[in-house]
């Protein structure tokens, strides 16, 4: 790409820059009427990020600045190179300074959200997330993240006031809530112990493969805890392959046949499990059963021998001991 094209591609990403971060606010100053000098430098500074030359980028944004530092989308595009530096406080310092000449701009003040987040301080993170909401309330996808550092951090009551409020702009805009808003009320009806709850909220979820390993682990329990079979095997064949290793979902596939009576399939699940290196004791244990009921005391005694080995303190091998 030349750098005319590049150029003519990257002022018409800063002019949606400009007006998605300051959908309600006229500029006081033209900007055609600034000095030709100053957005110069920022259009060098813009082709040298886009080519990943982030010192000469700051050195040109850095002098578009010097000659104006009235623009606001300068320190924006300075704290966008000092973001790709990983310098968080240089780049929050760059934000702030934009936000001191335009403070209604609520993508500047979710992006300082979310640093402060990265660097650990996640109250201050919320803070400034809840700033970026109160500016422009069209983005509920904030609530979202918000309901989430506030259940990172065990708040439970807080993120369900929340998601509570989430819900009730969904439903007011008619439009269906966000996969995460599901499983968040799923996390925390199974934090609560409340088992229908969650399988509710787990059931309802539209997109299986957005579940993360431990939120699809909790789904099954509670869909096995309530016999809800179908949805079991629903998220069974819809969640997302790659997020379990060890032969997990093997794991469940196997007490999925044996619920349902196809202890053949059961077995050889439970085998494939053990073969991809599942070392879960009940793994051992629910396989063990089925070797006593085919009369298999070779399998079941060489089970034991491999748990015993594994987790010599584990309650299932005296279960085990007993079968043979």
């Amino acid at each position: 790409m030349n750098r005319s094209l590049k150029i003519i591609f990257l002022l018409i990403a800063t002019a949606f820059l400009f007006v998605r971060c300051y959908p309600t606010q006229v500029a006081k100053t033209s900007v055609s009427a600034q000095p030709k000098s100053a957005f110069r430098y920022y259009e060098n500074a813009l082709v040298a990020k886009f080519d990943g030359h982030w010192q000469e980028a700051l050195k040109q944004v850095n002098k578009a600045i010097a000659l104006n530092d009235k623009i606001s989308l300068f320190f924006i595009l300075k704290a966008q190179i000092f973001d790709s530096l990983h310098q968080a406080d240089s780049a929050i310092y760059a934000y702030q300074q934009a936000l001191n000449i335009r403070p209604h701009a609520p993508d500047v003040l979710q992006k300082i959200g979310e640093l402060y987040i990265a660097k650990g301080e996640r109250q201050t993170g919320i803070l400034y997330l809840k700033k970026a909401f109160a500016f422009d309330e069209t983005q509920t996808d904030i609530l979202l993240r918000i309901a989430r550092l506030y259940l990172n951090v065990d708040s439970l009551r807080l993120a369900q006031d929340v998601l509570s409020d989430y819900e009730v702009r969904m439903e007011l805009a008619h439009s269906p809530p966000k996969p995460s808003f599901y499983l968040m009320e799923g996390d925390m009806a199974y934090e609560k112990g409340d088992w229908a709850l969650a399988a509710h909220y787990f059931k309802a979820c539209p997109c299986k493969k957005c579940f993360s390993r431990e939120q699809a682990v909790r789904a099954f329990d509670v869909f096995f805890k309530i016999r809800d079979y179908d949805a079991y095997f629903a998220l069974l064949i819809g969640v997302d392959k790659q997020k379990f290793k060890n032969g997990t979902l093997f794991y469940y596939r196997g007490l999925y046949y044996k619920v349902i009576g196809n202890l053949s399939e059961a077995q050889h699940q439970f085998e494939l499990a053990l073969k991809h290196g599942n070392t879960k004791p009940e793994l051992f244990w629910e396989l063990a059963q089925i070797y006593f009921q085919k009369n298999k005391t070779m399998q079941i005694k060489a089970l034991y021998r491999k748990l015993q080995t594994i987790r010599p303190d584990s309650p299932y091998l005296k279960k085990m001991k007993a079968l043979f």
